[in-house]
């Protein structure tokens, strides 16, 4: 793509006649934690995703609103009166695949207080399966796929204009009963045409901070210096695709300055695949947080690999106000890490640890339970290995298939060990789910080793007090009943099939008995 700015870089929109102007609420809708949902972790953050789109619509002139169910704690009635009132023309929806249901949910309220709104989906899963999501949502209109800014922008043109949405890249549309999905769109490469996302729009007064006991004493906001990751491993799927694009450093630190001075932000968080990806890209970044003395007014979280720090870099990045890294692990043999492409070691990860905890920086860790290919010895091994490494912090997810990954696809067939049990959406969680399992450890198996993973990590002396920094202790229950819930359901299961792709499946075939 060209240099052209996109949306324009200032708060200021063009003039827009007002029959081209639409009104446009843009949100993440409201959750519903029950037995086969995610449990929370306690941060509460701004999606960055919306904040980009709206601030382009914005800027192109329309009238937006943000709406934050999940920050506001707001359930689907509240909801629909927020929407009556604004009364949008276009709701634009941003989900992951287990919160799609709750997308559908919501569209249909809208629908049923106006029928002529039109309805987008974007978003991780939106990218991985366009086709599918709107195949099984006629509540939809539309699914964005990849970066959504230009597309965004290009799809309310139309509308304003009661145009077909025909040949818009990055989009899957209707025509008639048939869904249409056309080609993809070219990366953003110049990432310093975006307009700074529009968290003016955000309730940033609820937003709660990561990695601490006080999370309610911090003002968090997301940005980021770069899109894409180069790597591929088998468990992930990447919407802003393999390219690995950079922002300017003078771009990132005016992002920086306008959070803190304008927005009130406390602690900033990377969003950043692979923050240290690039070291002169992410040298330059830091000198220039070092300059404008940022670690003595927000600190900083982000997430890279093992593989990509030593121990210069990371006395550097605490210079310049870090103050958490999540590293990506994922298994504690090294066998597992070579089937599932992670490209790490295991002595890479020791390393890393040690080096980012000599810099005065707290290191937490990503552990995955049931990678294909897994044994009831090498998950042991996992646990093993995280709970000798020592970081401050870990978080043990269970295996999620999860749409656009090779695990999913793995799991179709039938390889790498991995049983596919569910087609239904609503169980794609990565702490509470059922979608998959392995031929040598059955689901409620896998369940077990996962409340053994954090038992053995976080019940020691000196390591205990870390849970209350990371977890929104009010939804352990949550994830402890879905786990009774699974292993009595796994008691005289009959079998069944696995159901249509976000529907509702049968029951789990042969789980081992509790």
């Amino acid at each position: 793509m060209s240099d052209r700015p996109i949306g324009g870089v200032g708060p200021a929109a063009p003039h827009r006649q007002e029959s081209s102007s639409l009104r446009v609420l843009l949100l993440e809708p409201p959750l519903k934690l029950h037995g086969q949902r995610d449990v929370g972790f306690k941060e509460v953050l701004p999606h960055i995703g919306i904040g980009y789109v709206a601030a382009v619509l914005r800027n192109a002139g329309h009238q937006v609103r943000v709406l934050d169910a999940p920050a506001e704690n707001l359930g689907l009635e509240d909801v629909c009166e927020r929407f009556r009132a604004f009364r949008p023309q276009f709701v634009g929806f941003s989900a992951t695949t287990y919160q799609i249901h709750e997308v559908d949910d919501t569209a249909k309220a809208f629908r049923a207080i106006d029928p002529s709104v039109r309805i987008a989906v974007g978003g991780s899963h939106a990218s991985a399966v366009p086709k599918d999501t709107l195949e099984a949502f006629p509540s939809l209109d539309y699914a964005v796929f990849g970066e959504g800014e230009e597309t965004a922008a290009e799809l309310l043109d139309c509308i304003a204009a009661d145009r077909s949405p025909s040949g818009i890249l990055g989009l899957a549309h209707r025509d008639g009963a048939e869904v249409i999905v056309e080609a993809s769109r070219p990366r953003i490469r110049n990432l310093d045409a975006l307009p700074y996302p529009a968290f003016d729009l955000f309730p940033v007064e609820r937003y709660r901070g990561f990695y601490t006991l006080f999370s309610k004493r911090y003002r968090p906001l997301t940005l980021c210096t770069t899109r894409g990751c180069p790597y591929q491993c088998n468990f992930c799927y990447k919407s802003t695709g393999d390219w690995f694009y950079t922002r300017s450093p003078e771009s990132v630190l005016g992002e920086v300055l306008r959070d803190i001075e304008q927005l009130g932000a406390t602690q900033l968080v990377f969003t950043d695949e692979v923050f240290t990806m690039k070291r002169s890209h992410v040298e330059r970044v830091l000198e220039a947080l070092v300059t404008a003395r940022i670690a003595e007014r927000a600190p900083w979280i982000c997430q890279t690999r093992v593989d990509r720090v030593d121990p210069e870099l990371l006395k550097l990045m605490k210079r310049a106000g870090c103050a958490v890294i999540s590293y990506g692990i994922e298994a504690g043999n090294q066998d597992v890490l070579n089937r599932i492409a992670k490209g790490i070691t295991l002595e890479k990860a020791r390393a890393a640890i040690g080096w980012t905890r000599d810099a005065g920086i707290s290191p937490d860790t990503n552990f995955i339970i049931g990678n294909a290919y897994e044994t009831p010895a090498t998950i042991r091994q996992t646990i093993d290995f995280a709970v000798n490494l020592n970081p401050d912090t870990a978080s043990f997810a269970i295996l999620s298939p999860f749409p656009g990954t090779e695990v999913a696809d793995m799991a179709e067939r039938g390889e790498g060990g991995l049983k596919l049990l569910s087609r239904d959406w609503r169980h794609y969680g990565k702490q509470i789910g059922s979608a998959l399992e392995l031929d040598s450890v059955p689901r409620v198996e896998l369940e077990r080793f996962h409340r053994l993973a954090y038992r053995r990590f976080y019940l020691r002396w000196r390591k205990l007090w870390h849970v209350f920094r990371v977890v929104n202790v009010w939804n352990i229950p949550v994830y402890l009943l879905h786990n009774l819930r699974s292993a009595l359901a796994s008691r005289g299961s009959s079998g069944g099939g696995l159901g249509t792709w976000g529907r509702e499946r049968a029951a789990a075939p042969g789980l081992a008995s509790a």
